[in-house]
């Protein structure tokens, strides 16, 4: 998708009128150096076709899936960690297009096809992981079960990074997609 780009230091004016009702997503954007510094992962924004609007954006790092097993805690395999994934409030609930047998896809299925398949991508030729991990709020559940995603089984865990302590007591369901047949 042509409309999907490295977020840098020239969009910082733009990404100002982004609103996705989150405001650790809207702070994260607006004016965390992190946003677009690699240390941290690496963030994407979805522009509109002209160009003039933020649709939405996506954080990826790296992370990793840990196992217990008789209470003690092994590497399970590696993870792309989806830190921050969000849309615009203009565009939330939105059909971006239909197909001609009736389907219907939002823009965040749009953005949320961009980010499985740069992740595919970095796993086919940079780096191998097993698993795509991410943080849902009860606002993005069903965006992430319906392309796949499922509940952290419970003998399954990823660390918080410190970002992710959600200050604004907002539960998160810790969620994965397992790249592997099992």
């Amino acid at each position: 998708m042509n409309n999907v780009i490295p977020f840098c230091n020239g969009y910082h004016t733009l990404v100002q009128t982004f609103r996705c009702g989150n405001e650790y997503l809207d702070s994260f954007i607006h004016t965390t150096t992190e946003a677009r510094e690699i240390d941290t992962g690496k963030t994407y924004l979805f522009l509109s076709d002209d160009g003039t609007e933020v649709i939405g954006y996506y954080n990826i790092t790296t992370g990793a899936v840990d196992c217990y097993i008789d209470k003690d805690r092994y590497r399970s395999g590696g993870s792309v960690h989806i830190n921050c994934f969000a849309i615009d409030s203009k565009f939330q609930k939105l059909i971006c297009f239909k197909t001609e047998d009736g389907k219907k896809y939002y823009f965040s299925d749009v953005l949320m096809y961009d980010c499985l398949k740069r992740i595919d991508e970095i796993r086919n030729n940079t780096l191998g992981f097993a698993y795509v991990t991410l943080n849902a709020t009860a606002n993005g559940y069903h965006l992430y079960t319906r392309n796949g995603f499922e509940p952290l089984d419970e003998d399954l865990v990823f660390s918080l990074t410190e970002d992710e302590t959600f200050e604004d007591n907002v539960e998160c369901i810790q969620m994965y997609l397992p790249l592997y047949d099992a």
